[in-house]
């Protein structure tokens, strides 16, 4: 398959085979995210391997967070409809054979930031969501779907205390073998975001 085919042919998988992937593909998978280019080669990224008892133990910690009359929900607009789509994500996370998560080594958090600051900060999610873009497609090419999800965020505190993540939590990766075939979702057009100067 060319990385070509590969781009077409991805889909975000939110139900997948109860079959563990192998620990070589896994491995393929992350160190295609290391080879991805970034801003003055820091490689900003730390990825966590969830599977078996230790993902089931990350799901209760989100659950746990998210339900009661502390959840953040309770202070977003719309906060029950965003429950249940981020719900939805949890069940996908503990269906999945592996999960992972991935952290910006480089960005902290709520610091009051100057412009060069906050530019390290863009080049810096930037590197790691190049990253992330790498496994997806490597993971595509062994035959795996899967998915990202940013839905961690509504237990973004309890999880970087239990995993001792110290820098950003920029998302969740749901690995496994897909359970179904979703269509291609509709695109843009070039027309319709090419600027042509």
């Amino acid at each position: 398959m060319t990385t070509t085919e590969c781009i077409a042919a991805r889909r975000s998988i939110r139900s997948f085979q109860k079959k563990e992937i192998p620990t070589e593909i896994v491995k393929e998978i992350i160190l295609a995210g290391i080879k991805a280019p970034s801003g003055k080669n820091e490689q900003p990224w730390k990825i966590y391997i969830f599977q078996n008892d230790k993902k089931e133990e990350l799901i209760k910690l989100i659950y746990d967070e998210i339900e009661g009359e502390s959840s953040v929900f309770k202070a977003i607009p719309n906060g029950k409809q965003v429950q249940r789509y981020a719900e939805y994500s949890y069940k996908v996370m503990a269906e999945a054979p592996i999960v992972m998560l991935v952290e910006n080594t480089k960005n902290k958090i709520g610091i009051n930031q100057g412009i060069a600051e906050r530019l390290s900060e863009l080049v810096n999610v930037q590197s790691v969501s190049a990253a992330i873009e790498n496994m997806l497609l490597v993971a595509a090419e062994k035959g795996l779907g899967s998915l990202w999800i940013c839905d961690v965020f509504y237990a973004y505190e309890a999880i970087c205390k239990e995993y001792g993540i110290h820098g950003e939590l920029l998302c969740g990766l749901a690995f496994g073998y897909p359970n179904e075939e979703p269509v291609a979702r509709p695109r843009k057009s070039i027309e319709e975001i090419a600027i042509w100067l």
